[in-house]
């Protein structure tokens, strides 16, 4: 194997390993963030959200844990903002293979051998060959099937 293809292989996996981080920090701030602010927030709203939570309180308040009363509206609305962050780090994730994709040069026929070129290809592709394994939930909404 040639340098210059032990070094795309290099670029290819660090490129990788850095979307998957830049991408996923954000999006866990983000959630602790609302762990953190989301019951507030909601309390310091009024109406509805005191009289539903009071509620909850007096029915459920003796059989459920202490966390469950503290953090009930960030609990009650767990699904979707989980949904929230994973679309938000699908979209960080999808920006970042992108910009990764461009360290990689597309080639021109014949200027490689055939063995190097069709490597070089590989990881030309390989961004859009492995995104949808992190997308694969999304797309049973879309009706889409992954390009691999």
């Amino acid at each position: 194997m040639k340098p210059k293809l032990i070094a795309y292989s290099a670029y290819m996996i660090l490129s990788i390993l850095t979307s998957l981080t830049v991408a996923s920090i954000p999006i866990i701030f983000f959630f602790l963030y609302l762990f953190e602010n989301l019951d507030a927030f909601l309390s310091g709203l009024g109406w509805p959200f005191l009289e539903i939570h009071a509620w909850f309180i007096a029915v459920f308040g003796p059989y459920m844990p202490q966390i469950a009363i503290e953090k009930f509206w960030f609990l009650f609305f767990l699904i979707p903002i989980s949904f929230v962050c994973y679309s938000l780090f699908l979209g960080i994730l999808l920006g970042m293979f992108l910009l990764s994709r461009r360290g990689i040069p597309y080639l021109e026929d014949g200027y490689h051998s055939v063995e190097e070129s069709m490597l070089i290809y590989e990881y030309y592709e390989i961004y859009y060959v492995i995104f949808p394994f992190f997308a694969w939930f999304f797309s049973v909404f879309l009706d889409t099937k992954p390009r691999h």
